[in-house]
């Protein structure tokens, strides 16, 4: 009963993700909109469905700040201690962007197959499917670097 209430006519999720274009020259089976709302919602889920990743960038983040607020506790404001302040926040850029980076390099080779998979059969486009992959790591790619910020903000002084 409930099942088919969930997936009545009018809200399966063949029908949502097969919504209509014009059948004589379409180049996806889905339309944009259809192809970025369940795209961005598959995306979502695997991100939320790794709770793995998430309690090692989480003890990497906490980590890594404690470190550096501990190297760099109590910097005072003289030539030398705005070198230091200097250096740290070079360090926190670096390690921002590699992070974010590699997080990014080692999603596509490990999803490739099911990118081409679905490419071939018109479900979406690659676009969509970067666009999406990107917007659900997006608040991930928020949160931990300004928990890492706040650690050392608060330590630094």
């Amino acid at each position: 009963m409930l099942e088919h209430r969930l997936f009545s006519r009018a809200n399966r999720p063949q029908d949502l993700f097969f919504e209509s274009a014009p059948a004589g020259n379409r180049r996806f089976r889905a339309n944009i909109g259809t192809q970025f709302v369940n795209v961005l919602w598959r995306s979502w889920i695997t991100v939320v469905r790794d709770p793995a990743s998430l309690k090692f960038r989480g003890i990497q983040t906490f980590t890594i700040g404690l470190l550096l607020g501990l190297i760099y506790l109590n910097q005072s404001i003289n030539q030398e201690g705005v070198m230091n302040i200097n250096g740290l926040l070079f360090i926190l850029v670096t390690n921002t962007s590699f992070s974010s980076q590699f997080m990014v390099v080692n999603v596509f080779p490990l999803e490739m197959g099911v990118i081409l998979r679905d490419f071939n059969s018109k479900l979406y486009s690659v676009e969509i499917y970067y666009f999406c992959k990107t917007l659900a790591d997006l608040p991930l790619q928020i949160l931990f670097p300004v928990l890492l910020n706040a650690i050392v903000y608060w330590m630094v002084g």
